[in-house]
């Protein structure tokens, strides 16, 4: 239908379109209150918020619930419903709106045209509600509140609002508070009316005009008020008013509850605020005032008083974030308004139907042809990309939605609201807060079908039309760029460009809208049977030119508009320089992470680890590798066909050529690297408030575009193409990386050809230990399949052994470190773990040896050190020597002979014999080792120092010495000299010092060196048995002359143990010799008994020391020591204990004293006797007269020599003991 019927959109409705519809609800303004009450849509939902409002406000036992919250998003209907509630309820006073010249519908005429709304919605009961409603009489008090309060009394602004709205309805001057105060107080006492004329009168202007300049009237007002009560007058009242006036929560309550109780007793009044909740969202003090007026004006008037307010359901969106504190004021508040009513914006379609697009009926068949014509078509044309919210309802599609919404698309109304959410959100209009629901889609859509009335049946109305309804409240500096496009943009592609614009700057901040050229183009799709893909084409195109111009701006495959501030902050991002390196470092960190990991490959059943170097367009971007993934980034088809052709001969490369249908990827790429430098060069804190909006908003679209770019080069590899020396590669994974490690896989196959001599098997570096064990037990002749794993090392060790063959013919030594090189190079590249696995093998099947520093590396250390890194270098790999079998079989018989092994015992390799016998010699000459330790009291065991040189000799000389020159006959340190030492020194002294006679041996060593103080003493022969002893002892064959040594120590021990009995008789006899001596001198007898007793235990303490006494020379110091020293002072200390004898008398002796000196007179017999100190006869000094007596006077001149000093020691007070 190409509107060849002639129906244009201004017949095809049922009303007019050129009519008159206020987007916006004001509370004082009556003057389209009719238009507003007839053509209000009762939709479902508002029915149920009207039913359970009247349910509550109907119900005459309710006292308490007199509060109502209305919520809803911007232009869900709030203000709207609150106007009708405000008219359904009750009166509003005429002081209060502004109702024009014509005539307003009463009271009962809105509710009866709302009870034919709900009957109309068959909600029979709703209606009976509203008719009970009409005979509850009620003031409705309704007022916007950020109109009505005083933004200069912060605290107290929402109870003055209430309180001058209350004013004001009375008649009152309610914008100046202590004015209407005044006049209140005029009318309580019946002078209100009087003193209105009477102030006419004196002032010549009437009150209502005056009161406005109280101040200037005063002397009038004065006079007035005396004229008209009678009293004395007086002055500055208006004055006194003011600084007097106060008003609390409580004062307000107690004077609504007065005004009700000069009214009917049922009359209730209805405070109905709008948009509360965005005025108070900020301020707690304001939202504890607001539940303060609702619980007073419910308790004091008993729930006559009703608060009915609405506010904004995100709060968040219109006053910010509030702290927690705030959230739970403002829960409360809301929990004291116990009636709820939840508006939304999802009957704003049924709104927009029935009030704008319903049709006239005549041309129904007309849009059921349409219908039949167009819907199946409707999903191709007007289906958006996956990516994109969902913006049609559920009855998108369906015959009556297309009809009731035709010529709009469903789509349309959603997107649109959200449309005109965020740009209000974003301060796009020259409002703070645009309503952006009902009230603005229904006159936004109004004045589009008012634009497009002559457009035909069969046209359609696409979104870019809706731009034009709402651009006069855009602010400039948001649409200025699409005014300049109108006159700048070639004719070429103008009208399309500044479509284009228009959609791009509705969308702009629409979360889930990817403005691609598909989504832009169903939004200027404005007929059914136009070429959709010519108009996507043209679209591309146009899209493209406006992003030369910087008008909008293209991220991947979505295009921005760009404000004037946007378009200035593109250009400088564009004009930023880079380093072209940093693009590259950028895709190589996106591949990197994204699509080739930690640049590894698993290869083959045993997913052996390949690690490769990256190149970009043949330039290095990683560390030296073995082999190369290049990826080829261009789209230009030369420069594919020459990467490719440079590939050709290098075997360690394979080209990536990366998909190139995303031909706009490296564009994004430069422009994401630009904006990024640009946001790090940009100190954001320097910029204008709106600079900072935008460069944040490009912070967060740059992290967002590079999330793309990760998705898009991830494609890009993914479809890419790879080609390996000239050839293309078939890669059948899909996965991104799986089609890395597949082409890749490709590229090691073909370079590394001898990988598969590895066969299927894994090895690991802790299986060596038991490969090598396992090589060394197997024997020719076991059946097939006993040890599968060595079966398999079989091919690849004969490898190994035939590159360790080739080196040693040619004079090289290998080592395990140039193995391991040489193996995982090309054209092996066989794991670490497998070459080891590889020469374990060899060397436990004895194939190859290996050394260390020179020495064999033993059996039992080979898996350890063939681990240790830095060991590999220094561990050579060579062909084992050809032992000659008769000395193995000697070094066998000398392991028998001299280690006790049994031929169980030893290994039949000759190696391995060489091993164990080294290990066992070791041992042994660790057990002689601490044999002679153990035993270092016995001189003959030195004899074991020698054997035991000779055993770490030889356990220190390696395999190839032991299978050799160990076993001849002339070796020193050989096998001959080793067993003779264990005959000869090794097992005599062994078996003597491990068994019984050592125990003889080392009590006779003992009593020999105990008693050797004794031997001076004792007589000749007994001298002769100890030295014959000693020598015996000193014998190094002692150990075999065990029985002699204990029969000369028997026979010593006998001869000495009689002469220190003989020698311990004579002294006790000596001890009894002084007791006799000391028993008969005066001393004794005349001792007091305790120092006799005292001398008689110092005696026997004597005589019993002497029977322990063990040396005969020590029994001899004893008896010297009584002689000489104990005896003299046992009778010194007995003579000290006598009682002397008394000299005088006592009269005497004083008699004496004072006449003559001391002693004086007095017979010797009874002077005082000085006690003598007996003394030794050995300590008297003996005369020096000669050095020998040689005749008779020389006798003569001792003695008397010798008298003198006997006779000077006498009369020195000693006492001589002979």
């Amino acid at each position: 239908m190409n509107g060849e019927n002639g129906i244009s959109f201004k017949e095809l409705f049922s009303k007019d379109i050129d009519r008159n519809i206020n987007g916006v609800i004001k509370a004082n303004d009556e003057k389209n209150l009719n238009d507003e009450v007839n053509e209000y849509v009762l939709t479902e939902e508002i029915c149920r918020n009207l039913a359970k409002f009247l349910d509550a406000y109907n119900d005459p036992s309710n006292h308490e619930q007199n509060g109502a919250w209305i919520s809803g998003f911007f232009g869900s209907g709030k203000s709207h419903l609150l106007k009708m509630l405000s008219h359904i309820l009750g009166e509003v006073p005429a002081e209060l709106v502004d109702k024009g010249n014509k005539p307003t519908m009463s009271r009962e005429q809105i509710v009866h045209a709302f009870m034919g709304k709900a009957e109309a919605q068959d909600d029979q009961m709703l209606a009976g509600q509203l008719e009970k409603a009409l005979t509850i009489p009620a003031t409705s008090i309704l007022f916007n509140i950020d109109q009505k309060a005083d933004k200069s009394n912060a605290s107290d602004m929402l109870l003055y609002a209430f309180v001058r709205v209350f004013d004001e309805a009375r008649g009152f001057y309610g914008k100046n508070p202590y004015v209407a105060k005044f006049e209140r107080d005029l009318a309580s006492n019946g002078y209100f009316e009087d003193f209105k004329q009477e102030f006419e009168q004196v002032a010549g202007k009437p009150w209502s005009e005056g009161r406005g300049e109280a101040v200037l009237w005063d002397d009038e007002i004065c006079e007035a008020y005396a004229a008209v009560t009678g009293k004395p007058e007086q002055d500055s009242i208006i004055q006194r008013y003011e600084d007097t006036y106060t008003m609390t929560v409580g004062d307000f309550a107690d004077d609504v509850n007065m005004w009700l109780s000069r009214q009917e007793p049922n009359r209730r009044i209805l405070f109905l605020v709008d948009e509360v909740g965005q005025f108070i969202g900020e301020n707690r003090e304001l939202m504890l005032s607001l539940q303060s007026i609702a619980e007073d004006l419910a308790v004091k008037t008993n729930g006559r008083a009703w608060v009915v307010v609405t506010s904004q359901e995100d709060m968040d969106t219109i006053v910010g974030d509030r702290t927690k504190q705030q959230s739970y004021d403002f829960s409360k508040i809301q929990g004291r308004f116990s009636i709820k009513l939840k508006l939304n914006s999802a009957d704003v379609v049924e709104v927009i139907q029935k009030r704008l697009l319903t049709k006239k009926p005549e041309y129904e068949s007309v849009m059921n042809e349409l219908w039949d014509e167009q819907n199946a078509n409707l999903r191709t044309m007007f289906e958006f990309t996956r990516e994109t919210s969902k913006f049609s309802n559920n009855k998108a599609y369906s015959k009556d939605d297309f009809i009731a919404s035709y010529p709009f698309v469903n789509y349309e109304f959603e997107l649109f609201q959200n449309v005109l959410r965020e740009m209000s959100r974003y301060n796009m209009f020259s409002g703070r807060h645009a309503s952006v629901g009902e009230r603005s889609m229904l006159s936004t859509i109004s004045s589009t079908l008012r634009s497009g009335q002559n457009e035909m049946v069969g046209a359609l109305m696409p979104f870019d039309k809706l731009y034009d309804g709402i651009a006069d409240a855009i602010q400039s500096t948001s649409n200025f760029r699409i005014n300049q496009a109108e006159k700048r943009l070639g004719s070429d592609i103008k009208e399309l460009g500044v479509r284009l614009l228009k959609v791009l700057l509705l969308v702009k901040h629409v979360d889930g809208f990817p403005t691609t050229p598909h989504n832009l183009r169903i939004l200027l799709t404005d007929q059914f049977d136009m070429d959709v893909m010519e108009l996507e084409r043209n679209i591309k195109y146009v899209l493209g030119e406006l992003e030369k111009d910087t008008y909008v701006q293209r991220v991947g495959d979505t295009y921005n508009y760009l404000t004037n501030e946007e378009q200035d902050i593109e250009q400088e991002i564009k004009s930023t320089d880079i380093d072209s390196s940093k693009e590259i470092d950028e895709l190589k960190k996106i591949l990197v992470s994204d699509v080739l990991g930690k640049m590894t490959v698993a290869y083959g059943e045993q997913r052996a680890q390949f690690r490769y170097g990256l190149r970009i367009d043949g330039v290095q971007q990683s560390a030296q590798q073995l082999i190369w993934l290049n990826v080829v980034t261009s789209t230009n088809a030369q420069d594919r066909a020459d990467a490719i052709r440079m590939g050709m001969g290098m075997r360690d490369t394979i080209t990536l050529l990366l998909d190139m249908s995303d031909r706009t990827l490296f564009d994004d790429l430069r422009m994401y690297v630009k904006t990024y430098t640009y946001l790090m060069r940009t100190d954001k804190n320097s910029q204008s408030e709106v600079r900072q909006q935008i460069i944040s908003r490009k912070s967060v679209a740059n992290e967002r575009l590079y999330t793309e770019l990760r998705t898009r080069i991830v494609k890009a590899a993914a479809n890419g193409e790879f080609d390996y020396n000239g050839g293309k590669v078939e890669v059948k994974s899909t996965e991104v990386q799986a089609r890395m490690a597949e082409g890749l896989g490709t590229l090691i196959g073909r370079y590394y050809t001898n990988f598969s001599l590895l066969g299927g098997q894994r090895y690991e570096e802790t299986d060596l230990a038991r490969i090598i064990m396992n090589a060394s037990q197997h024997q020719p002749g076991m059946l097939d399949g006993m040890n599968a794993v060595q079966d398999k090392l079989d091919v690849p060790a004969d490898d190994v052994f035939a590159a360790v063959s080739r080196d040693k013919g040619k004079g090289m030594a290998a080592t395990v470190k140039s193995l391991l090189d040489a193996y995982g190079s090309v054209p092996y590249g066989w794991p670490y773990a497998a070459t080891l696995a590889c020469i374990g093998h060899l060397y436990g099947s004895d194939r190859i040896t290996l050394t260390l520093d020179g020495k064999p590396v033993q059996r039992s250390e080979a898996a350890r050190l063939l681990r240790e890194t830095k060991k590999q270098d220094s561990i050579r790999v060579d062909l084992p020597r050809v032992f000659d079998t008769r000395k193995v079989s000697q070094l066998r018989d000398f392991a028998r002979d001299f280690l006790g092994l049994t031929a169980a015992d030893l290994p039949s390799n000759a190696i391995d014999l060489a091993e164990t016998v080294t290990t066992r010699l070791k041992r042994e000459a660790e057990s002689l080792t601490q044999l002679r330790v153990r035993n270092a009291r016995f001189g003959f065991v030195q004899q074991l120092d020698k054997a035991i040189e000779k055993i770490n000799y030889a356990s220190g000389m390696g395999e190839d010495w032991l299978l050799g020159d160990f076993t001849a006959q002339e070796t020193e340190n050989g096998s001959e000299e080793l067993l003779e030492f264990k005959e000869d020194v090794i097992d005599p002294i062994a078996a003597f010092l491990n068994g019984s006679q050592s125990r003889i041996l080392a009590d006779g060593l003992e009593w020999l060196k105990n008693n050797k103080p004794n031997i001076d003493y004792v007589s000749g022969t007994t001298a002769s048995l100890y030295q014959s002893a000693e020598q015996l002892a000193n014998d190094p064959n002692i150990f075999r002359k065990t029985n002699k040594f204990k029969t000369a120590i028997d026979d010593l021990r006998e001869a000495t143990d009689a002469t220190i009995q003989t020698e311990r008789a004579n002294a006790l006899k000596d001890v009894e010799d002084i007791r006799a001596r000391i028993h008969d001198s005066t001393e004794y007898q005349h001792a007091t008994q305790a120092a006799q007793t005292k001398v008689e235990t110092e005696l026997d303490q004597v005589a019993e020391r002497m029977q322990h006494i063990p040396f005969i020379y020590k029994m001899r110091e004893s008896v010297h020591e009584l002689s000489e020293r104990t005896y003299p002072q046992l009778i010194n200390a007995l003579a000290a204990s006598a009682p002397r004898p008394k000299t005088a008398l006592a009269g005497e002796a004083q008699a004496a004293t004072a006449t003559t000196p001391m002693d004086a007179n007095i017979p010797e017999s009874q002077q005082k006797e000085t006690p003598r100190v007996a003394v030794s006869f050995a300590t008297i000094s003996r005369p020096h007269t000669k050095d020998a007596l040689e005749t008779k006077d020389d006798v003569d001149d001792f003695l008397d020599a010798y008298r003198r000093e006997l006779i000077a020691a006498i009369e020195n007070g000693k006492k001589i003991l002979l």
